[in-house]
């Protein structure tokens, strides 16, 4: 942030772009946020690729903002005069070949040195700084048909004009590409500036028909008008979170099989999973109170607290079950494990809040210790609450305390 702000203080020439580039922690993505624009025609994707920049520049979150399309520069574009070429005399592939000696350089051949594996080519070049069409160019004599010389200059003709915006392509279909970074605060996400980005442009002035549709997945198949695809880190992010999707559900099954053969019951499984969920109201509000956003990290850390806090009703239950053996009545039983076992509980449950706090200052890895910290808090008192009360609920024994 600090050399943002410093780069913004700087003096820069006119048309100037300049650019924070990151490493990326995880998955390489070429930008955070890339909006890749299709269209009909060139004119339609340019027009509505500085739109859509113009909205992405007033999102908060967003930083850097920058377009394929640059500042074209002046071309110089050299003709031949067909008048003069006959007039002088001059044959048409003279003036090619002395335009691309002056232009490219001239190969004279190769220097076979040692055992002549590798030659060494020889060129006769002008150097750089004199590669401009000037006058020290257009004085080059070029030879005539009738043996006389004449002026380069006297044969072509030098025009300038913008130069060509570039040609960009993906899977074969042209694009034009918006780029973003994000600003780095901890409540910055790239999901919540692109929907950010989509109101913005919902409210402004558009052609008719001309505004772009907004596509998270896949190409548009119409492009005869512009379509707007968000690609970027969100790619990586939507591919990710299928994954851990698939990883938490692994998790959950994995756990499920591990405690029905622990307690050789279908139905107490379920009830050692209850902290899972209950740990969904700490998480949402922990990200409401530290102003986060839910993130990859916070879907990492989730997957991570489901297998600490099922570790509180296995404790329970194990100290029902053995109270339940000593002929101690079920809902006593179940009323003392909460009592007994809840300094325990709370001791492990503080320990991993206090190393979750850690994580809380890096911008990256801030979802995952809100998940932790408010995962763990919530679960663990509710647990302590409705593990005993489920378990009775489930396997009472009918006898009063």
């Amino acid at each position: 942030m600090e050399i943002r702000e410093r780069l913004k203080a700087l003096e820069l020439p006119e048309n100037t772009t300049v650019e924070l580039v990151e490493s990326p922690p995880g998955p390489p993505a070429p930008y955070i946020v890339l909006a890749e624009v299709y269209g009909p025609d060139a004119e339609t994707r340019r027009a509505s690729a500085h739109k859509i920049q113009q909205a992405i520049d007033q999102v908060p979150a967003l930083a850097e903002t920058d377009n394929s399309l640059g500042n074209p520069t002046m071309r110089a574009r050299v003709a031949i005069d067909q008048e003069n070429l006959n007039f002088h005399q001059v044959d048409e592939g003279a003036v090619f070949s002395t335009v691309a000696a002056l232009l490219q350089g001239v190969d004279l051949g190769y220097s076979h040195r040692g055992d002549g594996r590798n030659p060494i080519p020889i060129v006769l070049r002008q150097p750089k700084e004199s590669l401009f069409i000037g006058e020290h160019l257009l004085s080059t004599p070029i030879p005539t048909m009738s043996g006389e010389t004449r002026e380069l200059g006297d044969v072509v003709t030098i025009t300038h004009e913008p130069a060509s915006y570039p040609i960009y392509r993906r899977d074969g279909r042209f694009a034009d590409l918006v780029m973003a970074s994000i600003r780095g605060e901890h409540h910055d996400a790239p999901m919540y500036a692109l929907h950010e980005v989509e109101q913005i442009m919902k409210k402004m002035d558009w052609p008719e028909g001309m505004q772009p549709e907004v596509r998270y997945f896949n190409q548009p198949e119409d492009e005869s008008k512009p379509t707007l695809l968000w690609m970027g880190e969100w790619d990586v992010t939507k591919e990710t979170f299928v994954e851990l999707g698939s990883a938490f559900n692994y998790a959950i099954l994995g756990i499920y099989i591990l405690v029905v053969s622990q307690f050789s019951s279908f139905k107490t499984p379920l009830v050692v999973l209850v902290p899972v969920p209950l740990g969904f109201s700490g998480i949402i509000l922990g990200h409401w109170i530290m102003d986060s956003t839910y993130s990859m990290p916070s879907t990492i850390g989730l997957i991570a607290l489901s297998g600490i806090v099922v570790r509180n009703s296995i404790l329970l239950i194990e100290f029902i079950h053995m109270k339940s053996r000593e002929g101690v009545p079920m809902r006593t039983a179940a009323i003392e494990a909460a009592a007994i076992r809840a300094k325990p509980i709370f001791l492990t449950a503080l320990a991993g809040i206090a190393g979750s706090a850690f994580i809380l200052p890096d911008a990256m890895l801030h979802g995952m210790g809100v998940t932790l910290m408010f995962g763990l808090a919530s679960s663990t008192i509710l647990t302590l609450l409705v593990i005993p009360a489920i378990y009775v609920w489930l396997r009472d024994d009918g006898r009063e305390m």
